[in-house]
């Protein structure tokens, strides 16, 4: 296997640890982990660099952007995101409930807290209400019979 020695810190490494540079056929000077550290000094030099880049790809990116925000929150609350970003496609985006697709935030994965189980997408309002109403059916029945009484 061929190696290459990093100009920076003067290791030999395989050429597998160093970026290959397409415009010029060849291999970058520094190894990657060379390259990550300097990189970081310099955007932690410069902060205001790093930022307008991440705010440009937010902008240029939002639908990437909103699906990595989506797992990231799944992931947090203990969901498998494979599973939830499934239903999620499945579904377009929509609540299950209303039907509709939530402008300003991501849809909320339904679970049962007891097993676990995900049983589908809502949007924060009508998961708000169903935690509201204890998801209990008898509950909800009652609250569609008050609903339909006071009309």
């Amino acid at each position: 296997m061929e190696t290459q020695v990093c100009n920076k810190c003067n290791e030999e490494k395989k050429l597998i640890d160093f970026d290959y540079v397409s415009k010029r056929k060849t291999y970058a000077g520094f190894c990657k982990v060379c390259r990550r550290l300097r990189d970081k000094a310099y955007y932690a030099s410069k902060p205001e660099l790093g930022r307008a880049r991440t705010n440009k790809w937010k902008s240029n990116n939002p639908e990437h952007k909103a699906k990595i925000d989506r797992r990231h929150n799944w992931k947090t609350q203990g969901i498998n995101p494979d599973i939830a970003e499934e239903y999620y496609q499945a579904h377009h985006g929509k609540c299950d409930i209303c039907g509709i697709i939530p402008t300003n935030k991501s849809l909320d994965v339904d679970h049962c807290h007891t097993s676990g189980k995900i049983r589908g997408m809502l949007c924060r309002s009508c998961n708000t209400g169903l935690g509201q109403f204890k998801d209990s059916p008898e509950i909800l029945q009652l609250a569609i019979a008050y609903l339909n009484t006071v009309r």
